[in-house]
């Protein structure tokens, strides 16, 4: 079956339940045995019986081997007859799991929809209930305290390949947005239009008086977009200026064109507040730096990195389109060593004030390669083109080149739809799990 399913469906995985046994019957036993192990070892993992302990998680261990991260504790988020905590403490349990080197295997995490409180809105309303409505539920910041899991514990996968494009739409929405405006204003629901999601999610981020949650009130394209808050409140004495993470990555940083678009939470002018995206990299001697791309470049002393602002972006960043109040920002970034790798891509804010953004879009990808040129170096490399789908020159000499243009682009701003860039994301683990 293992191999049947390789073959139809190229990077599939064939997960083990481990109460069957070989001889068809039933028997639970919360351990990875020799009543079981044939199955671990025809197939890509198995899941044990939520009712173990830590002794029997020390065996399985033991027996597994080299494979052990292939075997996943079964958690029941409701803890039923078990000897763990469940709920929102069914983090507990995944480190206990994690300590032994197993994986997990989570059941009934929709709990956080079945409160008690919720039915009964749903059996009392059923007929007029509408996700949103009841202002005393909140199903997200619910999702992200039950999935707040210690960072030993969660899975640390990386962008390999570009390009990446989203919007952090989950699928979801009140209404359907395209450009920041509202282009079909009814409730929504379809998870096959849920894009890529950022690291940091819930809150207490950031020292603790960060928040990082999908809003559904505004929405660049799609049904919602990221909003990144942070509330001095919340952390007092903390010193810390604000930075949430968005994605890991794990390529070469040679030349990328970079966008982001973002509005103000409170609407009108920053009043002196600026957001930066962040990129994170590494050289070969192992060195850490940062480059920071907001309304003012900040980039390490010396030449070892080059950025350049698209200044025709939408009115270069620093005003607004009237109707929606969404700022675009573009850059390019080039490594002049050739030797640097970007490692993580993040949101930092310029102050440890009371302040908040949306973001509504990131892309990031390799510029185009002009026609007739040879692109075998980088794999990741998109299809050779001279001009994005705005008409401006994506290369680096011709981008370089028309930067120069200042007659051309004084006091313009980019009113043309940008061609859509779909992403390809791979991933790839620390862990074995």
């Amino acid at each position: 079956m293992t191999e049947e399913m390789h073959r139809a469906v190229p990077g599939s995985t064939v997960i083990w339940q481990e109460s069957v046994q070989p001889n068809g019957k039933v028997e639970p036993q919360s351990e990875l045995n020799d009543k079981n192990l044939a199955f671990l070892n025809s197939c890509d993992g198995i899941v044990l019986n939520s009712k173990w302990n830590e002794n029997l998680l020390h065996k399985s261990a033991a027996t597994a081997g080299k494979r052990r991260g292939n075997v996943y504790a079964g958690i029941d988020v409701l803890a039923r007859d078990t000897c763990y905590e469940g709920r929102y403490d069914m983090h507990k349990a995944v480190a206990t799991a994690r300590r032994y080197g197993l994986s997990a295997a989570i059941s009934g995490a929709g709990w956080v929809y079945d409160e008690d409180h919720i039915l009964h809105a749903e059996r009392s309303h059923w007929r007029y209930f509408t996700y949103g409505q009841d202002k005393t539920v909140n199903f997200r910041a619910n999702q992200c305290l039950l999935w707040a899991l210690p960072e030993e514990c969660r899975p640390q996968w990386r962008v390999t390949k570009l390009p990446l494009s989203t919007t952090f739409c989950q699928g979801f929405g009140t209404s359907v947005y395209k450009e920041g405006r509202a282009v079909k204003p009814a409730s929504w629901f379809n998870l096959s239009e849920q894009e890529l999601q950022p690291r940091d999610q819930g809150s207490k981020l950031c020292g603790g008086g960060g928040t990082a949650m999908l809003d559904t009130s505004v929405s660049y394209n799609g049904g919602g977009c990221l909003r990144l808050e942070y509330d001095p409140r919340q952390a007092p004495g903390s010193k810390v200026i604000p930075y949430f993470r968005l994605f890991a990555f794990d390529l070469p940083l040679d030349s990328l064109c970079v966008r982001y678009t973002y509005k103000n939470r409170v609407g009108g002018s920053l009043t002196g507040h600026d957001i930066n995206l962040t990129l994170k990299v590494g050289d070969a001697a192992g060195n850490r730096e940062d480059l920071s791309l907001g309304s003012v470049i900040v980039v390490p002393r010396g030449e070892k990195y080059i950025v350049e602002r698209d200044l025709t972006s939408s009115a270069q960043g620093d005003q607004g389109r009237e109707q929606s109040d969404w700022l675009t920002r573009k850059y390019l970034v080039k490594d002049a060593t050739g030797s640097a790798n970007l490692e993580e891509i993040g949101i930092s804010f310029n102050s440890n004030e009371s302040i908040g953004f949306f973001i509504g879009e990131l892309v990031v990808k390799r510029p185009e390669v002009p026609a007739g040129s040879i692109a075998a170096r980088d794999p990741d490399t998109q299809t050779p083109s001279d001009e994005d789908g705005a008409g401006r020159p994506e290369t680096e000499a011709r981008l370089r080149e028309w930067l120069t243009k200042k007659d051309e682009i004084t006091g313009q701003q980019d009113q043309a739809e940008e061609a859509p860039v779909a992403f390809d994301v791979s991933m790839s683990s620390d862990e074995g799990d």
